[in-house]
């Protein structure tokens, strides 16, 4: 569990056990124009000196091909989740990703979910 610019990531794999949904992980393309989605595995703490840390998230990225990722008339983008890639390249660092979620495509089937982004809240349970 990660909290990084107010926003609390849990792992995919403590995730899954819970009603809520905090692992879902959208990074920028940059140059190329992709956007990146993935689910959480773990978080690396990388501590320099006195007090200045570093947070990487590895994440289980999805398949970017235009055969995994799909947007339709609305302009909602549903992804296959059972695709994986970047496997070599699987780290980022925490304050570069924004959270996602993920909600069942039930027209394209089990593997395929709608990308939802939810803007930060100031709450602080």
């Amino acid at each position: 569990m990660c909290k990084v610019n107010g926003v609390q990531f849990i792992c995919d794999q403590r995730d899954s056990r819970k009603r809520t949904q905090n692992s879902g992980v959208m990074a920028h393309g940059g140059r190329n124009g992709v956007d990146y989605y993935g689910v959480l595995d773990s978080v690396v703490e990388l501590v320099y000196g006195e007090g200045m840390t570093v947070h990487l998230f590895k994440c289980r990225w999805f398949d970017t091909r235009p055969q995994s990722m799909k947007t339709d008339q609305y302009g909602i983008l549903s992804v296959n989740t059972a695709t994986s890639s970047y496997q070599d390249d699987p780290f980022v660092f925490a304050t570069s990703v924004k959270q996602v979620f993920y909600l069942d495509d039930l027209a394209k089937g089990d593997a395929w979910k709608w990308v939802t982004q939810i803007g930060r809240t100031n709450y602080d349970f």
